[in-house]
């Protein structure tokens, strides 16, 4: 199955996860909150829950993304928390770490594409690392994840 977000062919692993029945739903155990840490400052000390969304919903999710109003939501640089930003450009949006505009996206701009997040960091905006590749987080799918 092929899936297009942002403009973006989504990886064929990526896409073939995207499609099980085990996809959507909140994610609230350790295991997966724990590869999503709360920046420090955050108040709650945790994301709230992990949610990917369905292939239909990340397109309604992803039509937004490039919109010169929302340009405040895609963070700043920061070697602290890698990448910090989010180039609209060149990813696409396929979660959320809790409330609404906290994000979940595959990152292209590396040459091994990662998973950034949301990361709370509350007065400033930042996206951290939650995993260096693709296939790093299939991985990790599958092991949670049973088929």
């Amino acid at each position: 199955m092929s899936i297009v977000l942002n403009g973006f062919t989504v990886d064929p692993s990526l896409a073939a996860l995207m499609s099980r029945t085990d996809w959507g739903g909140k994610r609230t155990d350790a295991r997966w909150l724990d590869r999503f840490p709360a920046h420090p400052a955050c108040e709650g000390g945790r994301v709230s829950f992990v949610q990917f969304c369905s292939p239909e919903w990340a397109t309604r999710e992803n039509e937004a993304l490039r919109d010169p109003k929302l340009a405040a939501l895609l963070g700043k640089p920061s070697t602290s928390y890698p990448p910090g930003d989010f180039d609209p450009n060149a990813g696409y949006l396929i979660g959320f770490t809790g409330e609404a505009d906290s994000a979940i996206l595959v990152d292209l701009r590396p040459s091994t594409p990662r998973i950034i997040y949301d990361c709370f960091a509350n007065s400033d905006l930042f996206y951290a690392t939650a995993f260096s590749s693709l296939d790093e987080f299939v991985r990790f799918y599958r092991d949670q994840c049973s088929d």
